[in-house]
């Protein structure tokens, strides 16, 4: 999910921390040290949160490896399909059990409404796809040229509202969610892609049901847009906190690029940065 510095400053009502000696991010990369991470008012604000898959196998089944657009009725189904794969995910954990957590917040409900309103954005602005006959995997995309820019994508989303009425989120919860998390991520993308940022898919999440693992639904998912992105000569991106995932998305063309820290708890969490560049060029080449 991707919204503009501007439309998210005049939601909270207060400057996003764009230092990352303030918000405690080290990030070590091998992309050019002269690339610039400062924003204007026109650019957008990148949302990536994790994207954990398990190890995938082939899907026999060719009903249920349909690869289809989510509906907007579709919403929460798809949300508690990410919730479900992520429960146990140690980004989802970083917003959600903070020191300052009440013993009777409803944490489970939270990591819920999260995914709600990250699913509700992508189905507006971006890509949102599914496969399985019971929503077993869920991907989220933010296609080259989409973005949330805008009051009105960030009110429909529902973000506004975790931020402002959501009572199961600490203080903690908002400055690691959107003063820490959404502006470090918006500005390592640039930094990563450069010239390639605006014209890029980005793998916002991706998630299967930890009862639908193994039957190859992420590699589909995955696929169906890499092979766009192949006709296009266009590059992708995501960022994954399990280091297992990291052979499986080499064999899908992405390769490391550095690594974020989010030292605001304790271990830090860890993402992998991890770009694929278009295959068609290469292919084309090898024809000639």
């Amino acid at each position: 999910m991707a919204i503009s510095q501007a439309a998210f400053n005049s939601i909270i009502g207060h400057k996003v921390v764009k230092s990352k000696s303030d918000i405690g991010v080290d990030t070590y990369s091998a992309i050019s040290t002269q690339a610039s991470s400062s924003t204007t008012a026109s650019d957008s604000l990148k949302l990536a949160l994790s994207t954990p898959v398990t190890t995938l196998s082939a899907c026999t089944d060719p009903v249920a490896s349909t690869v289809r657009r989510l509906k907007a009725s579709e919403v929460g189904q798809a949300a508690e399909c990410l919730a479900d794969a992520f429960r146990d995910d140690e980004l989802a954990r970083y917003f959600t059990h903070t020191p300052d957590r009440k013993p009777t917040s409803d944490l489970r409900k939270l990591h819920f409404t999260i995914m709600k309103c990250i699913v509700r954005a992508h189905v507006q602005c971006g890509l949102a796809t599914v496969i399985g006959e019971n929503y077993d995997c869920v991907a989220l995309w933010m296609p080259p040229g989409m973005d949330m820019d805008g009051l009105w994508p960030m009110l429909r989303s529902g973000m506004n509202r975790l931020h402002f009425f959501c009572r199961d989120m600490t203080k903690e919860g908002r400055i690691r969610f959107f003063d820490e998390f959404l502006p470090t991520l918006h500005d390592v993308k640039h930094q990563t892609l450069q010239e390639h940022d605006h014209d890029s898919w980005y793998l916002v999440y991706i998630g299967t049901k930890p009862g639908s693992r193994k039957r190859g639904y992420a590699k589909r998912l995955i696929e169906d847009v890499t092979r766009k992105a192949d006709e296009k000569n266009q590059h992708c991106y995501l960022e994954s906190t399990n280091v297992a995932n990291a052979a499986l998305y080499n064999k899908l063309g992405f390769a490391h690029q550095s690594y974020i820290h989010f030292k605001r708890s304790t271990p830090h969490v860890v993402l992998d940065v991890m770009t694929r560049p278009p295959r068609a060029r290469a292919v084309a080449r090898h024809i000639e």
